[in-house]
């Protein structure tokens, strides 16, 4: 694993056996950038109408869990690193493997957050140095990036320092591509904030087709059956954790402590409906649960869950 002596160093002696736990991960690779060799995204072809068609990786749920000794000043952040490591070894593996893979093919990526499993300095500067200034990374925040297992930041704060890892604006983001909008927002406490909801609007009035990229799937009822049911969720977690669950289901089937969370704010529901009208909107790419699914969002557009990339999960897309 290419990391410099600073960034050894950094890791610790106190972490040094979820170090090896993870390094052991490389141990089979050849010298310099490791991949895997059957990293294989699953193919997929939307119709989104554009000028020319092209070819995108659309990955999600990297997990990158790194943090130096000298972040680990609490409690709180010597446990999220020692116990999440063993959660995602392949991350970094995975990672590197996406990103080689699009360069060599000449991919846009579009990755739909949880780029990195919390918030430190070591997960951004490991993943700058993969990414560097790539001009066909295009990203929308998930919820891990405001994880801040040191504590003592605002949710402004902290979105402040991931800003700074990403070339695009993480609260809204528009990408043009062969005549297609990307638009990249930022849904990651599972609900929509009012200036987001009126940004992602004045989207469309560009006239576009349209190809929204968000974290947090919204609600379609065949999809909360697949999270809540299939997945588990409710049983494990008691929540779908979705965006936009209607109100009565939040209230007579989540846990309590998970009621005021996910019940949908006003400009939530505002996006939902407006987007559901819109002949423009094509299809919705997000992540979040680790698993692959597809559900019709409106008339126009299928929202594509993908599933996670710490697995090595990905979604190759002819866009035509």
């Amino acid at each position: 694993m290419n990391l410099d002596r600073r960034t050894f160093v950094g890791l610790g002696f106190s972490s040094f056996a979820a170090y090896m736990a993870k390094r052991a991960a490389f141990a089979a690779l050849p010298e310099g950038y490791e991949r895997p060799s059957d990293f294989s995204p699953t193919p997929l072809e939307i119709d989104v109408g554009a000028k020319k068609p092209f070819r995108a990786l659309h990955f999600s749920d990297s997990h990158l869990n790194f943090m130096s000794a000298a972040e680990q000043v609490s409690e709180g952040a010597k446990r999220a690193f020692k116990n999440r490591v063993p959660v995602f070894p392949q991350s970094l593996v995975n990672f590197q493997a996406s990103v080689d893979y699009a360069r060599r093919n000449s991919l846009l990526m579009l990755h739909t957050g949880d780029l990195v499993d919390y918030e430190s300095e070591a997960n951004y500067a490991i993943s700058g140095r993969t990414l560097g200034k790539m001009a066909d990374f295009h990203f929308a925040i998930g919820n891990h990036e405001y994880w801040n297992p040191k504590g003592g930041k605002t949710r402004d704060e902290i979105r402040s320092r991931a800003q700074k890892a990403f070339a695009n604006d993480v609260q809204v983001a528009s990408r043009v591509v062969n005549g297609v909008n990307f638009v990249a927002f930022d849904d990651a406490n599972n609900n929509i904030s009012a200036d987001v909801c009126r940004r992602v609007k004045d989207e469309f009035a560009k006239g576009l087709p349209v190809v929204l990229m968000m974290h947090v799937p919204f609600y379609t009822p065949a999809t909360f059956e697949w999270s809540f049911v299939t997945l588990g969720c409710g049983e494990r977690a008691g929540t779908a954790d979705i965006t936009g669950v209607p109100a009565e289901i939040v209230r007579s089937k989540y846990r309590a402590n998970q009621i005021d969370y996910n019940v949908p704010r006003p400009p939530t529901l505002e996006l939902m409906a407006f987007l559901k009208e819109q002949r423009t909107l094509k299809a919705i790419l997000c992540g979040h649960m680790h698993s692959a699914f597809s559900d019709r969002f409106s008339d126009t557009a299928t929202q594509y869950i993908v599933g996670g990339n710490f697995k090595g999960e990905a979604y190759e897309i002819v866009f035509k």
